[in-house]
Formats: structure tokens, C-alpha cells, sequence
């Protein structure tokens, strides 16, 4: 029989709570995909860890098939039709629609910076030991700086803002896509002309952005890269600016994908995938298609540019005419309202698939027949398809995509194509051309970046990163 004090000492002695690990991204797939990959690492390992997620509400299927804890901070994060419209109108060259697209995308986003007074509360009543944010969620960043909470930030590109004492005196700015390997004084020169008008335009149309932040309590970028005990950088040396010197506490992490996803580079694991899906009726047509382009040996192209461009008919029509000519299969994502403006004989081209999604982009992207990928330089998208090892064609419309478009062609590892004002069919069939057929320095330039991106880690790495901050943090406490 129990004594009546052991149960009353039982009864009275609760539990000690376990950790907790708070991961934060805004809604949007190009900031929550990796978060929610090492996220899911981690959790798988340490099951003995609170992991919990919190992004916007139409996200929390995927979150908790992930195994992991939901908090819903906004209910959407998606950009509006007129941004993403507006974005395919600028061009690299075409300052002013450049400088509209970075102040409406921090515009659009404000209320995603500023301090988020559910995640606040959340985070004063159950005191996280580790918060692991997006770089652009800037709600939680600014909340885990406010308590005091130690963070992690995940960023999909070199952390610029973040550090601006490691950078040069003279650096072009975001969004520019200056190209850093040596080319004719001329083209330096004009280079130069666009960056000064488009960096002055930029902190001219951003100042009034700016001080409505600070008002409001929104820390500047330097806050999270002083505060930060790290960053995960979702790329490679390769692809950044080599005169920057970076601190300790950025680590290069390579591509980030689920364990699943970064298993296909391994045959055994892709046949079994493929294999899956040639046995499911709803992916049994393109199945087939791409067996029958590999059995012909015709290359594959891969043409998928993202959730927020929006081609019109005439951007449309440049991608079919460049890429008709060529010896090749086209599998091409394309919207059902972009379809529209498909001409009628690309509707009965055997040689051209058109849907709207891909089941699993990371399956099609390991396909061996896959020779090129033609995307819009997202930072996401440019990743995974190196991680398998495609030189790719980058059509960029917006901010980022431009860097790293440029960081692509530096690299050898593709070609980037201004799109505005008009998308030129006649300079993408060429660029096209020497990346599959003219030019095997592209592919191996592809493969050795491949094989740097997976050497890194990914969300593994991370997720083992992640692993010991909090190993620290327990001995602190």
C-alpha cells in the first residue's frame, strides 16, 4: 500500500516541462519550405524537444503533417494580384519599376514586420528556449529580441543587410544584379550609372518605410545580425560576394530540403519514387511522357517560374518560339489562366507538357532526363535545382532573383535573361542552346556547385546546429 505522504508528494511534484523550440515564417513557400524542412528535422530527432511552428493559417496542413506543433500568427500572408502583376514589369535596367517593387513588397508586408501581438503573447506565456526565424519575418524577430529570446535566423540569401561592417565601401545594392567577374570598362561603367540611380532611388522611396518602422518599434537589420546567436545561410561561398569577410555565427548550409526530397539523388531512392509514381493513375500521363522523352533520348527542359510571376500572351508566346526549334521535351508549369494565352499549336505539340503544378517538383528536378530548368532566379528554386545538378536559364523579374541570377551566370552554372521591358524569344533560344548543346562547361560548373550545396548539410546540418544552441542554452539555465 502507497503511504499517504509518497502520494501526496507525487500528487503535489509536477513534471518538469520539456523544452520548447519556436520556428517562425511568414506564410509565403520561398520563406516557410526550408524553416518547416529543418523544422521537421529536427523535431524527428529530438523528440523529446516542444517544436512548435508558427506561420499563417492556411499553412497548417502542412505544418502538422510535418509532426509538428501549429501556431497561427496572420491568416494570410499572399501577395496581392497587382504586386505580382507589377513585379513582371521591372527589369534590370528599368530603375523606377525596380524601386516600386521594393517598396510595395515592404509595403504589402508591413503588417508582417511589425511586432505581432499574438506571437507576443504566445512567447511571454510560454518562454521558448530557442526561437528559429525567417530573415524576412521580421514579427518574430522583433518579438524574440524584445524577450530576450536567444534566436536563429534562416535566410535563403547572404545576410547584406544584416552585416553591413563586413561589407565593402563600395557594394551594389540589393536587387541590382551587378555581375562581380570582370567585364568591358563600358559595361562597368553603365553598371555604375544604374546602380547609383537605382540604390539613391531606393533610399529615397524607402526613408519614409523606414522611419514609419523605427516609430513603430521594427529593429533595423543590424539589430538581428548583432543579436542573432546565428544564421543559417541556405547557399554556398560559392555563389556570394567573395570580398565580403563574414562573422563566425553565418554558417553555409547548402540547399535546404526534406528528408525525403534530398534522398533522390541517390538512384536507389529516385527509381523506388519514380516507380510510385508510374503506379498512381492521376500521375500515370506524365509518367509515361517523360519515360517516352528519355526512351528517345530527347534532353528534357523544365520550365516553372514561380508563384508570383505572371506571364502575359506575349511572354507566353516568347518562351514557346524559343524553345519549339529545339530538340527537346518542355515540361512547363504554367497557370490556368497563363494557359490561355498559349498559342494553338503548342495545345497539340507532343513534344510540349503543360500543367498547372508539379505533384513533386523535387522528383521531376532528379529525373536524369531533366537537362535544364528555366525558372525565375528564386532563391528556393535556383537551390534545388542545382542540388541536382541543372544548369538552368534564369528569366528574373524581382529583387533577389536578380542577384542571384547574376551569382548563377558569375558561377558558370547558367545564363540570366532580362525580361523587361518585352521578353526577347530570339535571346532565350540562344541562351537556351548553349547551356544544353554548345557549351558542357555549364554542366560541370552545375555539378561541382551540386556537390558543394549537398556536402553542407542542408536541414540536417541545421537541424544538428539547432540541436546544440539548445544543448547550450539548457546549460545556462
Amino acid at each position: 500500500m502507497l503511504r499517504a505522504t509518497g502520494m501526496a508528494s507525487a500528487t503535489m511534484t509536477a513534471p518538469a516541462a520539456p523544452p520548447l523550440v519556436l520556428f517562425a515564417s511568414l506564410g509565403n513557400v520561398g520563406q516557410l519550405n526550408p524553416l518547416l524542412a529543418i523544422a521537421e528535422c529536427f523535431a524527428k530527432q529530438h523528440s523529446g524537444v516542444r517544436t512548435v511552428l508558427a506561420t499563417s493559417r492556411e499553412r497548417e496542413r502542412a505544418v502538422r503533417a510535418a509532426g509538428l506543433e501549429f501556431l497561427a500568427i496572420w491568416d494570410s500572408c499572399e501577395l496581392s494580384e497587382e504586386t505580382c502583376r507589377r513585379f513582371n514589369d521591372a527589369g534590370i535596367r528599368n530603375v523606377d519599376a525596380m524601386v516600386y517593387n521594393c517598396t510595395e513588397l515592404l509595403r504589402s508586408e508591413a503588417n508582417y514586420r511589425l511586432p505581432a501581438a499574438r506571437l507576443e503573447a504566445w512567447v511571454a506565456e510560454h518562454r521558448p528556449w530557442l526561437m528559429v526565424c525567417d530573415t524576412l519575418t521580421e514579427a518574430a524577430l522583433s518579438v524574440a529580441l524584445r524577450a530576450q529570446v536567444p534566436f536563429i535566423v534562416n535566410t535563403p540569401l547572404p545576410p547584406y543587410f544584416n552585416f553591413p561592417e563586413c561589407l565593402p565601401k563600395i557594394f551594389p545594392p540589393f536587387g541590382s544584379g551587378t555581375s562581380l567577374v570582370k567585364i568591358s570598362w563600358w559595361h562597368r561603367l553603365y553598371d555604375l550609372a544604374v546602380v547609383v540611380r537605382y540604390g539613391y532611388a531606393l533610399v529615397t522611396k524607402l526613408k519614409p518605410i523606414i522611419d514609419q518602422d523605427s516609430a513603430a518599434g521594427v529593429p533595423a537589420p543590424d539589430a538581428y545580425g548583432a543579436g542573432a546567436v546565428a544564421f543559417f545561410n541556405n547557399t554556398s561561398p560559392l555563389l556570394a560576394d567573395p570580398r565580403v569577410a563574414w562573422p563566425d555565427k553565418v554558417q553555409w548550409i547548402g540547399t535546404v530540403l526534406s528528408e525525403t526530397s534530398a534522398r533522390l539523388v541517390q538512384p536507389k531512392h529516385f527509381a523506388e519514387a519514380w516507380a510510385r509514381v508510374g503506379d498512381d493513375p492521376a500521375n500515370q500521363p506524365l509518367h509515361t511522357w517523360m519515360e517516352t522523352a528519355k526512351s528517345s533520348g530527347s534532353p528534357i527542359v523544365v520550365v516553372s517560374l514561380g508563384s508570383i510571376y505572371r506571364l502575359d500572351a506575349p511572354r507566353v508566346q516568347a518562351i514557346y518560339d524559343a524553345l519549339r526549334p529545339l530538340p527537346v521535351h518542355v515540361l512547363w508549369k504554367l497557370s490556368a489562366s497563363e494557359q490561355a494565352h498559349l498559342p494553338p499549336d503548342a495545345r497539340t505539340n507532343d513534344r510540349f507538357w503543360v500543367l498547372e503544378w508539379f505533384t513533386d517538383p523535387m522528383l521531376v528536378l532528379a529525373h536524369p532526363s531533366v537537362k535544364l530548368h528555366i525558372n525565375h532566379g528564386g532563391a528556393n528554386t535556383l537551390h534545388e535545382a542545382l542540388y541536382f545538378g541543372k544548369p538552368q536559364v534564369c528569366l528574373p523579374a524581382w529583387l533577389d532573383c536578380f542577384d542571384f541570377a547574376m551569382r548563377l551566370q558569375d558561377a558558370g552554372a547558367g545564363r540570366s535573361i532580362d525580361t523587361a521591358p518585352h521578353l526577347d524569344a530570339t535571346q532565350l533560344l540562344v541562351a537556351a542552346k548553349e547551356v544544353l548543346f554548345d557549351n558542357p562547361s555549364y554542366v560541370e560548373r552545375a555539378a561541382r556547385l551540386a556537390d558543394d550545396l549537398r556536402a553542407r548539410g542542408g536541414a540536417a546540418a541545421a537541424a544538428a546546429l539547432v540541436a546544440e544552441t539548445l544543448q547550450v542554452r539548457r546549460s545556462t539555465l
